[in-house]
């Protein structure tokens, strides 16, 4: 492992961003070897992974979600209606919850879609919105319409913001 990961340092290639596909957690030296230099890290492996590695990476994507897209929400739920513990579940809310308090918020109350996204992905690299039989992280947002507002511009692709409701926050002008 060492031997890869000195050769990797020793290149002088201008490349920003490596793809890791392995289960195995002592790839998170090269991991965090590879951010220190400004690179950033997709890491893919199997939802067993230890937990390390998956925190090694900018981003983390399981195989299941790759291979199985929803199927593996589905198994999920059934083995948590049987009462068995899975290490490290987290629901859709914690990490929504997550975002809202630790992203950068206008004065109006309403979060960047995107700094929402970016501050998730720096605390869960391997959270995927597929997990929570949602394709995409505006899908999973929409499932709280009590709770959270989302607004669009009128761009292309449109930008997206978002705020807790039940806030009272100054009136936009």
């Amino acid at each position: 492992m060492m031997i890869v990961i000195t050769k990797l340092m020793l290149l002088d290639i201008n490349i920003n961003a490596f793809s890791i596909v392995s289960t195995d957690a002592d790839f998170h030296i090269l991991a965090q070897e590879l951010k220190a230099e400004g690179k950033y890290v997709l890491g893919i492996g199997k939802e067993m992974a230890n937990h390390v590695w998956k925190e090694a990476c900018n981003e983390f994507v399981t195989i299941e979600n790759i291979l199985k897209g929803n199927e593996l929400l589905e198994e999920k739920q059934k083995i948590i209606s049987d009462n068995k513990s899975i290490k490290s579940v987290e629901t859709g809310l914690d990490v929504i919850e997550y975002g809202l308090f630790n992203s950068r918020v206008s004065t109006d109350g309403w979060i960047s879609f995107s700094d929402f996204g970016l501050t998730i992905r720096k605390k869960y690299p391997n959270f995927d919105p597929r997990s929570y039989k949602c394709n995409k992280l505006l899908e999973l947002i929409e499932k709280f319409p009590e709770d959270l507002e989302i607004k669009s511009d009128d761009c292309f692709p449109p930008n997206y913001w978002l705020r807790e409701k039940e806030k009272n926050y100054k009136e936009e002008k």
